[in-house]
């Protein structure tokens, strides 16, 4: 088959197909094209310009490529990748309209066009050009029985539809697995880490228990730390369920410690700014007011809980005391800093939102 125009014929070039002959016109001078020729080592006919004329029914533009017959691909060809993109044309006799449907395909992604045998014109010199080089990159199938290629099709659109349907539910069902062996995991991280801040707690009751001289005070800081630990319990549950506290949910459960220290002769009140805030968070807010009230007894203590790019807790304790060092934290993601006044102590508690779960 003879192919004209500068085009096709660079594409062809570029690819490393068969060429059995090259035609130039002897003032052809086109750069591009005559590196190709002379990269591959191909040696064309120069031919003058009238001759070229005379030898050329179309137009040339100084350039004619015998490439043989045309390799008409396989329907399978197209059709192996599960995304391939296939038009079928019907009843197309004019090569031009050939030639540019190529052209419209290339430029959408179709991976191949599918043609009847008959009543169909085929690829010849003028699709070739029409198409501009695009035919390069289009594997064409002409099949005999259109009908039964497109029955075909459809059977095979069917079967790979159901495969990708399977497969979707197959990806669900592993997302899902994954998505309860993070949960599982995630549970047993918080339940571990609970249990050793928990067993610390029971520690320290069992030691007042010990004590050979137990007075009323000793007494109630062992039942202010049994009430913490189910406190603490109970916010864990809350925090493998996701559940959220505002700022009346954070009060209440600060108030309930306070509850219990004045027991100890422990006044206090609490302040909280407006918030949201999730378990995690909620369980180190508790945790935290809980250690330093621990740590006090006879005297007035006011928190002041402010939400911002972090959660900041001041604690005003009425008397001057040190109490930084003894307060045990669960996260080096709590940053406790300290002052003394002449008559009461400041703590400033700072609780990283970045790192809370």
């Amino acid at each position: 088959m003879l192919v004209y125009g500068r085009n096709v014929a660079k594409e062809i070039l570029k690819k490393d197909e068969k060429i059995k002959k090259i035609i130039i016109q002897k003032d052809f001078s086109d750069k591009e094209i005559l590196s190709l020729i002379e990269k591959r080592k191909l040696k064309p006919e120069i031919m003058d310009k009238n001759d070229f004329s005379r030898f050329a029914k179309f137009s040339h533009q100084g350039i004619i490529l015998d490439i043989g017959d045309f390799a008409y691909s396989e329907v399978e060809e197209m059709i192996s990748d599960p995304d391939s993109f296939v038009v079928i044309l019907d009843h197309l006799e004019d090569p031009h309209n050939l030639g540019a449907i190529i052209r419209t395909c290339e430029a959408a992604g179709v991976n191949g066009i599918i043609i009847p045998k008959d009543r169909s014109v085929s690829v010849n010199a003028t699709v070739m050009k029409t198409s501009a080089g695009a035919l390069e990159n289009m594997k064409i199938a002409m099949v005999t029985n259109l009908l039964q290629v497109i029955n075909k099709l459809k059977k095979e659109i069917n079967i790979k539809r159901k495969m990708l349907l399977s497969q979707q539910e197959s990806l669900k069902r592993e997302e899902q697995i994954k998505k309860e062996l993070y949960e599982i995991t995630l549970r047993k991280e918080i339940l571990i880490k609970t249990e050793a801040n928990l067993n610390s707690k029971k520690i320290e009751a069992k030691k007042i228990l010990r004590r050979q001289n137990l007075n009323k005070e000793d007494l109630e800081k062992v039942k202010m730390i049994m009430a913490y630990c189910k406190r603490k319990s109970s916010l864990i549950i809350s925090e493998l369920n996701n559940e959220t506290y505002d700022e009346t949910g954070i009060k209440m459960l600060i108030k309930e410690i306070l509850v219990d220290a004045s027991k100890l002769n422990i006044t206090g009140e609490v302040i909280v700014s407006k918030m949201n805030i999730n378990s995690y968070m909620m369980s180190n807010i508790y945790e935290v007011i809980f250690n330093v009230i621990e740590k006090i007894s006879n005297t007035n203590i006011m928190i002041f809980i402010e939400n911002g790019s972090n959660i900041e807790i001041k604690i005003i304790i009425g008397n001057i005391i040190k109490v930084k060092d003894k307060i045990s934290k669960s996260s080096h993601n709590i940053v406790i800093t300290e002052k003394h006044y002449e008559t009461d102590t400041e703590l400033k508690v700072i609780i990283k939102k970045e790192v809370s779960k």
